[in-house]
């Protein structure tokens, strides 16, 4: 998740410039459209699984299942798509 972060206090111009930058990109996230996405081949099983992960498992070195192929985290399990 991004998050705005306090940035120090140096040139006026520059620290709202990057203020400013932070809360578009914040905000470009949060309202974020996609046509597609494309998720890297994982080989091995991702260090920290939170509940809602999504990965393209590549079914040899890496099986949570049933092969190769899309898998979701529900926390507990993994569920092939």
């Amino acid at each position: 998740m991004f998050e705005v972060k306090a940035i120090p206090d140096f040139d006026r111009e520059l620290k709202d410039y990057l203020i400013d930058l932070e809360l578009r990109i914040s905000e470009a996230l949060r309202v974020a459209e996609f046509d597609v996405i494309n998720l890297a081949e994982q080989n091995t099983l991702p260090e920290k699984l939170r509940d809602g992960d999504v990965f393209h498992a590549d079914g040899a070195n890496f099986d949570p299942g049933s092969g190769e192929g899309l898998y979701f985290y529900n926390g507990s399990t993994f569920r092939k798509l």
